[in-house]
């Protein structure tokens, strides 16, 4: 039992702490008794030392006044009544004898019989002067001999002898001996006293403390916090010990939540899973895997493999099973039947369990029923073959659509040629008839004709341009334009349908940011055509209005937002999800009441999707609709996007006359650009004010009456009157005050503005808003028309002669090759060439003039394509051919003459300087004599809208690259590469035509003509007069 507890005590941690503090205090101890005592010794061999000289002094100060023998043994008998000093002898050197001995015995004896040995040696030493001292310790004895040197009584004197001390130390040794042992007892019961505090303190702080942690411990079995009101290292650790346990309930709460979640899995997912041991004992298994055997958990655990399994599966599943314990993986596929007889497929994985020591402890089981898969397999395998029977239907079936897709698209291409090829002979004759004199009931019924063929063309763009926008052939552009320009000239163009309907449209901009953007200006004005046009076309009574507004996106692009708002006939709720399916209408009633092909709504979704933008409508039947659209734009670089409102309106308007909605409406507008507006009825109650509008009643018969209304008021009143009138009253009044400033209804912005400005009114400058105005045509223009129709010809000769320009015509392109080839000189400026001709089409006709077959005087004369095509890539297979530009049949004259306004822009004059022909000065128009024929800076100016600014930057910019391009050209030369040298010609050209530069362009399109060609004699040949004409033109810029 002893041994026990002193086992239980040799581990405890009180044990395990006091002996290391026990040892410490006893090494500490010993080592401060070695030093006391090596102290002691050194203090009593002093004290020896300190006394043996003490017996030397009183020996010499005794014997200084007299110094006979005498004397000298009774001195050293007194010095040896000293209790310590146990003999003291004095010995003559000269004389070899001992002169004194306390013991008295030896008295004139020789040393070595009254000495032992060693001391007499010690004593021959000394009176040999070999050492002045000599000391030898024996025990506790210590015998000391040295010299003293006292008065020779019969010399009188200093003589030298040798004194013999010998002095016993043991009293000394016990004295210091004892004091040790007081000392270090001391030491010791100091410590022990510690040790004892210690065991009582360590007790306290630490056994106590650990008993309750240890306590409390057993009593919660490690599973629950415990408490200790400490705050030293103690509480430090319970709470560390609670954190713990803490985390641990936590992960054991998490895992066994996870064994759930697994358990569930287990039995959840449709496979079976079980564990075998080594000994081929069940010792996992799931639920699924239980249904299959149809047995218990209890009847399966622990049991043998085969003696669960069915033999048969038993059987077959056996190899694997050797394999598997072996330490491979097996993968294999079983068929077996089931309780009906049924094939059951299973997809059997067994994986096996290696321990740490490299043996299998068992393997897992994963067996997933395959038998639906494998019945779905061959359910496949006989719907493959009936799908590769259906893919050859579906191939030969993809075929013809691409077949009929092809086929519509040579239809509408060809449709496109054959209907505008008669369509050109029918508007352009009525629209030569309707120049000539005419009887009322013939304009009316020329009238009726244009409207009908306008119509029949209208619907043939609708169809063209759905079906280019269907096949993916429609083109967006992007180009820079002024949005109030093109809101005014669409409002101006349905002006006269709102007057003949009597309906009023009101246009709000009051949001809208930003003027000039960067997109299709066309494109928006075709859906502007649709929608305002579906608006005036069911709307019997009421108004429209037209909002338009953008702001700027995150992204630096400016997002267009459009409203068409009308008072209309409304639209079902069902029928509106439908309302932009193609040649889709509201019901069959509309067709045959209001016409139309269902497609204007269509193409106007499709446009909006093009641009990056959407359409929608909200309706209500006898109500009226609300279609709003939106387009993504960009901003033009430069400064054109500031705030182009300010400053508009004057700060104070007055409107007066009628007061109806328009009124309202162009009061908020003008109170959105910073005015302040008021609305009176009458003249007599009219505030200070800076503009009055004085808005004319509609009624024809009030009309003169207004009119003098308003000229009184105009002449009363200081402030400027402006009449607000309506279609027909602005042609009425234009009429008769064509100079004076007035509005019309609807709204026309640019005229506002105008209107509202502080300058006259014809002074006004509209570089900004109006269209640049084009040159004049040169002197006696001559063209070639190249064209088979008949008919075509003759619209084509009417158009023209109407222009005042000559024309000859060739039947088709071999004709057109003849003409030129027949002529002397340069007799012709430009050539109309239709495209598809018998013989020889404008295409070929087109590369053989270029090639210089026609003349080289004709290589670079501008050849304009004449064709019926409407598809995408005509205008580029024109280009392509080496045509400049490209019209559409019905030729219309408005478009001819722009076309001839831009290409035939050359005087005569300059036409022949840079052909290398003098100018003939008679013939030559009066705008040559002051025009430059270089570079014609009014018009590069009208093409920078009068921005002087502008037109230098581009003319810096200008000069730069042509330098570039000079360079690109004389090194083409030098390598004799066509290919560069028309490159570089090109852009030369390109730019040159943008800033009015005709010469150089003319010249260019020349060498051009050579480069495409392969002609490097003839580009040779001008090389040095179009180096000097570039430097001439470059030298005008500045």
């Amino acid at each position: 039992m002893w041994r026990d507890y002193r086992d239980k005590i040799a581990q405890g941690i009180v044990y395990k702490l006091n002996l290391a503090t026990l040892v410490c205090a006893l090494i500490i101890s010993s080592f401060i008794a070695l030093y006391y005592y090596e102290e002691m010794t050194e203090r009593t061999e002093h004290q020896v030392n300190y006394e043996i000289a003490q017996v030397s002094v009183s020996l010499r100060l005794a014997l200084e006044a007299s110094t006979d023998f005498s004397n000298m043994r009774r001195v050293i008998n007194g010095l040896a009544a000293q209790g310590s000093i146990k003999r003291l002898v004095l010995f003559d050197p000269r004389e070899k004898q001992i002169v004194a001995d306390n013991l008295g015995q030896y008295l004139g004896s020789p040393l070595m019989g009254s000495l032992e040995p060693e001391l007499a040696e010690m004593v021959n030493h000394v009176s040999d002067k070999q050492s002045s001292k000599e000391v030898w310790r024996e025990g506790s004895m210590v015998h000391q001999v040295q010299q003293v040197y006292l008065i020779a009584p019969e010399l009188q004197r200093l003589r030298a002898y040798v004194l013999y001390v010998r002095y016993d130390a043991s009293e000394i040794e016990a004295y210091s001996f004892e004091e040790l042992i007081h000392y270090v007892g001391i030491l010791l019961l100091g410590f022990a006293i510690l040790l004892t505090v210690n065991l009582y303190v360590q007790h306290r702080v630490l056994l106590e403390p650990i008993g309750r942690i240890r306590r409390q411990i057993e009593t919660f079995g490690g599973q629950k916090t415990i408490n200790l009101d400490s705050e030293d290292e103690f509480g430090v650790l319970v709470n560390s010990y609670n954190e713990a346990v803490i985390a641990r309930n936590q992960k054991q709460f998490e895992l066994q939540k996870s064994r759930r979640y697994i358990d569930n899995i287990t039995n959840v997912i449709p496979i079976q899973l079980a564990y075998v041991d080594a000994q081929g004992r069940y010792r996992f298994i799931n639920k699924h895997y239980l249904q299959w055997l149809g047995k218990t958990e209890e009847e399966v655990l622990e049991q043998k493999v085969e003696a669960v399994l069915p033999r048969d599966v038993y059987q077959l599943i056996k190899p694997y099973q050797l394999e598997v314990l072996a330490g491979n993986k097996q993968v294999f596929e079983v068929e077996t039947l089931d309780s009906d007889r049924a094939p059951r497929f299973f997809h059997v994985t067994y994986v096996p369990d290696v321990g740490d020591d490299g043996m299998v402890e068992g393997y897992f089981i994963c067996v997933e029923d395959l038998t639906r898969m494998k019945i779905n397999e061959r359910k496949i395998e006989s719907y493959a073959q009936e799908m590769e029977f259906s893919n050859l239907a579906l191939s030969e079936a993809r075929e013809k659509a691409e077949v009929a897709a092809k086929t519509k698209e040579d239809f509408l291409a060809c449709m496109s040629h054959e209907i505008r090829t008669p369509m050109n002979g029918v508007i352009g004759i009525l629209d030569l008839l309707s120049e000539t004199q005419l009887s009322p009931m013939q304009k009316r019924y020329v009238d009726v004709a244009s409207g009908s063929a306008d119509s029949l063309l209208s619907l043939l763009n609708d169809i063209l341009d759905f079906s280019k926008i269907e096949s993916g052939k429609f083109e967006i552009e992007a180009i820079e334009f002024d949005l109030v320009e093109l809101l005014d000239l669409f409002v101006q163009s349905v002006s006269l349908k709102l007057e003949e309907r009597n309906l009023p449209l009101f246009v709000d901009v009051t949001q809208l940011d930003f003027r000039f953007v960067v997109g299709d200006p066309s494109r928006l004005r075709q859906i502007l055509v649709n929608l305002v046009g579906n608006a005036i076309k069911f709307t019997e009574e009421g108004w429209i209005t037209l909002r338009l507004s953008n702001c700027l996106t995150a992204s630096g692009e400016v997002l267009l937002s459009c409203e068409v708002e009308d008072t209309g006939i409304g639209i079902a709720e069902e029928k509106l999800a439908m309302l932009f399916n193609p040649f889709i209408q509201v019901d069959s009633s509309t067709t045959r009441m209001f016409g139309g092909t269902g497609l204007g709504l269509s193409i106007a979704k499709r446009l909006c999707e093009l641009m990056r933008g959407d359409i929608k409508v909200k309706s209500q039947q006898e109500v009226g609709s609300i279609f709003s659209f939106t387009l993504t734009q960009q901003l033009p670089d430069g400064d054109r996007f500031v705030d182009w409102r300010e400053g508009l309106s004057p700060a104070r308007v007055t409107i007066m006359g009628q007061q109806g909605a328009f009124e309202r409406m162009l009061g908020d507008l003008l109170s959105s650009w910073g005015a302040r507006v008021n609305y009176l009825k009458e003249e007599a109650a009219i505030p200070e004010t800076d503009v009055t509008i004085y808005s004319f009643a509609p009624q024809h018969e009030a009309f003169d009456e207004e009119l003098s209304v308003w000229r009184q008021l105009a002449d009363h009143h200081k402030a400027k009157v402006l009449p607000l009138l309506s279609y027909w009253q602005q042609i009425e009044f234009e009429k008769r005050d064509a100079r004076v400033a007035h509005l019309g209804k609807p709204l026309n912005i640019r005229q506002l503005i105008r209107a509202l400005s502080d300058q006259p009114y014809d002074d006004v400058s509209e570089s900004a808003i109006e269209p640049i105005v084009k040159t004049g045509l040169p002197d006696k223009p001559k063209v070639l028309v190249v064209e088979d129709n008949k008919v075509n010809q003759m619209v084509a000769l009417g158009m023209l002669q109407q222009l005042g320009v000559e024309a000859d015509v060739a039947g088709n392109g071999r004709e057109a090759l003849e003409v030129l080839s027949a002529q002397q000189g340069n007799p012709y400026q430009l050539i109309l060439m239709d495209c598809l001709m018998p013989e020889m089409d404008g295409f070929h006709a087109t590369a053989a003039i270029r090639e210089g077959v026609g003349g080289r005087q004709f290589c670079a004369v501008p050849i304009i394509a004449l064709t019926a095509n409407a598809m995408k890539g005509d205008r580029e297979h024109c280009m392509r051919a080496g045509m400049d530009d490209y019209l559409t049949k019905p030729l219309v004259l408005g478009d001819l003459k722009e076309c001839l306004y831009r290409w035939l822009s050359l005087s005569q004059q300059n036409y022949e300087v840079t052909l290398g022909h003098d100018p003939d000065p008679i013939e030559a128009p009066a705008a040559a004599e002051t025009a430059n024929p270089l570079f014609d800076r009014d018009s590069a100016l009208a093409l920078m809208s009068g921005d002087e600014a502008l037109l230098g930057e581009v003319l810096q910019v200008f000069a730069e690259e042509m330098q570039r391009h000079r360079q690109g050209f004389i090194e083409g030369i030098a390598a004799a590469d066509c290919d560069a040298i028309r490159t570089s010609v090109h852009a030369i050209k390109g730019a040159a035509s943008n800033l009015s530069m005709i010469a150089l362009v003319e010249l260019a399109r020349q060498v051009e003509a050579d480069a495409r060609r392969g002609d490097l004699q003839a580009v040779l040949a001008g090389r040095e007069a179009f180096l000097e004409l570039l430097e001439d033109t470059l030298a005008c810029c500045h």
